[in-house]
């Protein structure tokens, strides 16, 4: 019995901007082409069909699905919301325990060595 080969599936969660938006179908463009790879890219309706009608040709393997995403029924707009986000600091938004206290770290023992390590993940907010 011949076992399938596996189909390699990304799926993209881009944050809800034009800025992001554009870079992520041109990323998903470049993998879906060069490595025959599914890529789904899920973002509001609204962004769904901005992408759609921005495509111009996109990659077979592309495909979009649109998340419902909603605020107060006072701020949404038909069927979507990211124009009317709230202000707030873009950085204290994918942290939202920055506001908290911060315990400070206990001072290292001068008389104990530690090796030094290398970071083994850095993130960029």
């Amino acid at each position: 019995m011949e076992v399938a080969e596996q189909q390699h599936h990304i799926v993209m969660l881009p944050f809800m901007a034009q800025g992001h938006l554009m870079p992520y179908l041109a990323l998903a463009n470049q993998i879906a082409r060069r490595f025959a790879f599914t890529i789904t890219i899920a973002t509001t309706p609204l962004n769904v069909r901005h992408l759609q009608a921005t495509a111009a040709q996109p990659s077979p393997g592309i495909h979009f699905v649109a998340l419902p995403f909603k605020l107060r029924r006072s701020q949404s707009p038909a069927g979507s919301g990211e124009h009317r986000l709230p202000a707030s600091p873009p950085h204290r938004r994918p942290l939202p325990c920055l506001h908290l206290p911060r315990t400070p770290l206990p001072r290292p023992n001068p008389g104990h060595h530690r090796p030094r390590r290398r970071p083994s993940a850095l993130h960029n907010f």
